[in-house]
């Protein structure tokens, strides 16, 4: 018998596992798995195998117990689930902080410089490319972002640029 379908990969794994530990004798061969590489189907594969069943037609082994024991773990790690993912494009124009400036800073705001030469202000939460401004620390002078780069988080800080200022005390 020829088994195809499609699923996640822990849900696959899972199914295979019951089939196989299960009674009657189960077996599973030529097994073929693959991803869907689709942005919506991450941890999705598709799967086909072939199952033979093995049984006792006499009943010489007594009565078969056909109860599933379903107290299988799931598979932890799955090898078609990239971890690092691709970084989506910045369709919605959001500020992109690795090319900003952070010209002033507030208790509750703080003012950049875009890629593009914007001026915009931000709240504490508020979304950037990528992830969003996750504190600002009025006495440092400085406005922490959490970003998401395919899976890779990163934390940038801005400080405003107090050139002018280190200029002035050193003369």
């Amino acid at each position: 018998m020829e088994v195809t379908g499609q699923g996640y990969y822990r849900n696959f794994i899972n199914f295979v596992r019951q089939i196989e530990l299960s009674k009657p004798l189960n077996k599973v061969g030529q097994v073929s798995v693959n991803p869907i590489n689709e942005l919506d189907s991450y941890g999705k594969v598709n799967y086909q195998f072939s199952l033979q069943s093995f049984y006792d037609r006499v009943k010489l082994l007594g009565e078969t117990d056909l109860t599933i024991n379903n107290n299988l773990l799931g598979s932890v790690y799955n090898p078609f689930y990239p971890f690092i993912r691709s970084v989506k494009d910045n369709e919605e124009n959001l500020v992109n902080v690795e090319n900003s400036e952070l010209l002033a800073i507030s208790s509750d705001k703080v003012f950049l410089l875009d890629q593009q030469g914007i001026m915009q202000r931000l709240s504490e939460g508020d979304e950037v490319y990528l992830g969003r401004l996750s504190s600002i620390d009025l006495d440092e002078g400085t406005a922490s972002f959490t970003l998401n780069k395919g899976g890779i988080i990163e934390r940038i800080t801005l400080q405003v640029n107090n050139d002018e200022d280190e200029n002035e005390s050193s003369n």
